[in-house]
């Protein structure tokens, strides 16, 4: 203690649980925008995708509904564990403090790095899904409303290999910048596209809950009409 006393700045005698003089590190953040970073991390829109576009096809007859019930009660106990572990370990660092200090230094630095890799490799796929899940299939819903050509044509292009590397390339590379620009601009941005993000969430499933089953499939065959495909009530009533 005496020789952690000696290295501290000129006259402080100690060290408080949150003050970190060699670390450099600021809190930049608010509480709100640490909320938003992680419902966005966790990304449900992108779980919406997959259960609804991906789930009755690979799941046939399977109740969605109490998928999703089983799911969240399953994750409870790993949510309230990562609360207790945050209360415990007020730090910087992530598992590797938690993980160090209840297991071993070792594993807890096995782990982060297993974990930076998954992330390396994890992060492209941020820009695909927003090519893949958000921007195409949202120009060829434009396509089918509008019946703009130009429109259609877009959805095309970004539906080939080389439109989505581009693009994704593209908004990769954006995110990047708000970065290096700074953190603070970053996580402005992202609140954004949090904010957005949940409104559009929010009005599908007013949508859903409001909107009669022939109402939906008359209004989605409306507008394949307008592409020129046929209707998809027949297939819905078997």
């Amino acid at each position: 203690m005496q020789s952690l006393t000696q290295k501290l700045p000129q006259g402080v005698s100690s060290v408080g649980p949150f003050a970190r003089p060699a670390s450099g590190l600021v809190r930049e953040i608010t509480a709100w925008q640490v909320f938003g970073f992680n419902v966005m991390n966790a990304n449900i829109g992108i779980g919406l995708v997959w259960l609804t576009l991906l789930g009755p096809g690979l799941y046939p007859g399977a109740n969605l509904y109490l998928a999703v019930l089983l799911a969240f009660v399953g994750i409870l106990p790993l949510n309230f564990l990562y609360v207790r572990l945050a209360v415990a370990f007020p730090r910087s660092g992530g598992d590797y403090v938690s993980i160090s200090r209840t297991l071993s230094p070792a594993l807890g630095f096995a782990v982060n790095v297993a974990a930076m890799a998954y992330f390396c490799l994890f992060v492209g796929l941020g820009g695909l899904y927003t090519v893949q899940y958000g921007l195409t299939p949202l120009a060829r819903v434009w396509a089918a409303y509008s019946g703009d050509p130009w429109a259609r044509h877009l959805a095309d292009r970004l539906a080939t290999p080389t439109g989505t590397f581009v693009v994704s390339l593209a908004v990769l590379a954006a995110y990047a910048l708000l970065m290096i620009r700074g953190g603070k601009l970053y996580f402005r941005a992202q609140t954004v596209a949090f904010v957005a993000g949940t409104t559009a969430l929010a009005v599908v499933v007013a949508a859903g809950l409001l909107l009669s089953h022939s109402a939906a499939l008359g209004h989605i065959d409306g507008a394949l009409a307008r592409l020129g495909a046929g209707p998809v009530a027949p297939l819905a009533a078997g």
